[in-house]
């Protein structure tokens, strides 16, 4: 797993223009129907590599996520990230999941309870979302350039380690041999021999996101210096998850339609600048 870590990391930096480093855009909602994926695509025209994370389940119930395939087809190189499944909706963070998410009506510890039994339903509907995205994945123009593709199974998810193994075993196997783990644990200590994915303005490790922490209100020089050394670096700002900032009370992510606006696409883009 390392000697694949440093071989990516060598072809990826190689192939980034000298001023980009591992800037990245964390397009949480970018599957949803109300994301704005034409303005996506002008705010990104004069990138020579398209470097953008998502989530794949969450903002759409068919998983079908058309403008991800739009950018992944674009005549540049890629490198991206996608979160499979929402692990941000339990109710013990004031949320819910929706009908067609993997863990709804679960509470965190009786989803964990469910993974780890022998022939888990749950773990299951985990596998069907790696199965769902690779047949996504194919279905991308493969003359369109290259790709980098790195998974995390779920986004910020509170499962103890052990139950994070016996789910990224079980997924891999129905993902692209292409892509590589990485493991996004909400706290504690990430899986030994995999890619770390940590989020917050004060992150450090292999793949970084600020996502909760809006980029107009943090020192973003400052977190990307400190995770220069990172494989990639997520810029975010609310508009990302479709949020204006000014919603009263949760709001399902399917139901969301505050589209970040041609300056908000632009805006992370200038620190690469």
């Amino acid at each position: 797993m390392l000697i694949r870590y440093l071989i990516l990391t060598l072809f990826i930096f190689i192939s980034l223009p000298a001023h980009a480093e591992n800037l990245a855009q964390s397009y949480i909602g970018l599957c949803s129907k109300h994301w704005p994926c034409s303005r996506t695509v002008k705010a990104l025209e004069k990138e020579r590599v398209l470097r953008f994370g998502f989530l794949f389940e969450g903002f759409h119930a068919d998983r079908g996520c058309p403008c991800a395939k739009r950018l992944l087809e674009e005549k540049r190189v890629k490198v991206f990230r996608v979160h499979l499944v929402n692990g941000t909706c339990f109710p013990e963070r004031g949320r819910r999941c929706q009908k067609f998410e993997t863990f709804y009506g679960l509470r965190t510890r009786r989803a964990e309870r469910s993974i780890v039994v022998e022939r888990s339903r749950l773990l299951k509907k985990l596998t069907l979302a790696a199965r769902d995205f690779t047949k996504f994945y194919h279905s991308v123009d493969k003359e369109s350039g290259r790709s980098y593709c790195f998974v995390s199974p779920i986004i910020e998810i509170h499962f103890t380690p052990a139950t994070r193994r016996r789910i990224i075993l079980a997924v891999k196997k129905h993902l692209p041999v292409e892509c590589t783990i990485v493991d996004n644990p909400l706290v504690g200590p990430c899986l030994p021999g995999y890619l770390c994915e940590r989020h917050g303005s004060l992150a450090k490790s292999d793949i970084v996101d600020l996502d909760g922490h809006d980029m107009r209100d943090v020192n973003v020089r400052r977190y990307l210096n400190n995770n220069k050394h990172a494989l990639m670096a997520f810029v975010w700002t609310k508009r990302f998850n479709l949020l204006s900032g000014n919603e009263k009370g949760f709001i399902e992510p399917a139901k969301r339609t505050a589209q970040p606006s041609l300056n908000d696409l632009r805006r992370g883009l200038q620190y690469g600048r």
